[in-house]
């Protein structure tokens, strides 16, 4: 049986106004008659988002949620700004501080905006350790930890230099100073590689402005250059400390959603740690995103065995925005995204074998975001596109499924845009709907 149905939240639902219709279908009248002025594109002008949005009060609500099933979000009203702080499970609300607001979102660990656990949530995707007690970052091309409290610094190694340094973030246009990694959730062991762009051309910018115009050079493979950005993959034992090299062949710099391994901004996703860091797995995607391997390595040997290779005669994805495959040790599964039914679906792999068990999802429309796996319970929630009949399909609804067999549960009813926002224990969720208005001819 699904467990209990989670609580929706229903907290605004944005439309557009009829003002903006008829404004939009008097120009465009004008325009079909070639009459078309400068006061009409005035009109227009007015209601462009930069100057509605100050004009509508307690919208854009973004929950942010923390422990206890509680969130905060923050609004606009005619007096300023205001804080409110919701107890889901109490069914309460107050006004709080914004500082107490953000303060208890700190001490919940940095609650999440977005949409709530994926079964990485233990697990440390930036450079604080999932204990909060050491931050790793990049100094002179090698990787050094830091000490939460008291600042010492550990380097962890050494082999470092330019151009061959450890989990740097600067392939591509994508660049940035902080480290590409992944935390074990035992917060002892990191998940990284050592990057080779030493045969990688380069690319310039020259930043135009009042004075002498700036110029950055970085490494920047272009289509059909024989050498690009090589990564070979390390785990290192942070109390060592020391290196553990994988023994497989260098990996081409991609991830299964971009040619970046964290895409804009996100986490290392493609990389999954078991909860008791004994093993990690990884997808390695081949330069053309036409290979994609899933492999499960041991972080004491460095042993690295293949599980299963998707291929695609155009281009693979593992989702729409997020990393929909999971790592599942605990029962020796692999939940496993592919479009190979002309639409993308969910479905589960033996973890061990390889072979496929079952399609979790199947049928018309896309599966775009898987939001939480309850192992405990076998269920997915995921958010999907173009199921329902009818409906616009670019309209997003939250769905959950059994991952043993059954249609999938729709959440969502209303035939509009939902953003969700999934608490941490997926006990509830918040459901932001945009529901558009249709001009009548």
């Amino acid at each position: 049986m699904f467990p209990a149905r989670p609580v929706r939240l229903l907290l605004v639902a944005t439309v557009a106004t009829t003002a903006l219709a008829v404004s939009l279908e008097a120009q465009q009248r004008r325009a079909s008659a070639g009459a078309l002025t400068a006061a009409d594109y005035a009109r227009a002008e007015k209601f462009m988002t930069w100057n509605t949005t100050p004009l509508v009060y307690r919208s854009g609500v973004r929950p942010t949620w923390i422990v206890g099933d509680r969130f905060w979000y923050r609004v606009t009203t005619p007096d300023g700004n205001e804080a409110i702080l919701v107890d889901a499970a109490k069914g309460t609300k107050e006004r709080c501080t914004l500082p107490a607001c953000t303060a208890s979102a700190a001490a919940g660990r940095g609650g999440r905006g977005g949409g709530g656990g994926g079964g990485q949530a233990a697990m440390g995707t930036t450079g604080i350790s999932p204990d909060g007690k050491r931050a790793a970052f990049i100094r002179d091309w090698n990787l050094w930890i830091r000490e939460i409290p008291g600042g010492k610094e550990t380097q962890l190694t050494t082999d470092g230099v330019k151009d061959f340094g450890y989990a740097t973030d600067n392939a591509g246009w994508a660049k940035s100073d902080r480290p590409i990694l992944v935390w074990s959730p035992d917060s002892r062991k990191i998940a990284t590689f050592q990057q080779d762009q030493r045969r990688v051309g380069e690319m310039y910018l020259v930043n135009t402005q009042v004075g002498h115009p700036k110029l950055e050079a970085w490494k920047y493979p272009l289509p059909g250059d024989e050498a690009v950005s090589m990564i070979h993959r390390v785990i290192i034992d942070v109390d060592g400390p020391r290196i553990v090299r994988l023994k497989i062949d260098p990996d081409q710099h991609r991830s299964t959603l971009c040619d970046n391994l964290a895409c804009r901004g996100s986490e290392w996703a493609d990389v999954q740690w078991a909860p008791d860091s004994s093993a990690v797995a990884f997808a390695s995607t081949s330069r053309d995103h036409k290979v994609t391997t899933l492999r499960v390595a041991d972080p004491g040997s460095g042993n690295v065995r293949e599980v299963l290779q998707e291929k695609v005669g155009t281009f693979f994805e593992s989702g729409n925005g997020r990393v929909n495959w999971r790592y599942l040790p605990g029962s020796n599964e692999v939940i496993w995204f592919s479009e190979r039914e002309n639409w993308g679906h969910l479905y589960l792999y033996d973890l061990q074998s390889g072979t496929l068990k079952r399609a979790i999802t199947s049928g018309e429309g896309n599966v775009t975001q898987v939001v939480r796996v309850d192992e405990k319970a076998r269920v997915i929630f995921f958010q999907a596109v173009g199921r329902e009949k009818g409906r616009d399909p670019y309209f997003p609804h939250f769905y959950r499924v059994r991952m043993d067999g059954g249609a999938p549960v729709l959440l969502t009813p209303e035939d509009a845009t939902h953003e969700i926002a999934l608490s941490d224990s997926g006990k509830f969720f918040v459901d932001r709907i945009r529901c558009p208005i249709r001009s009548r001819a």
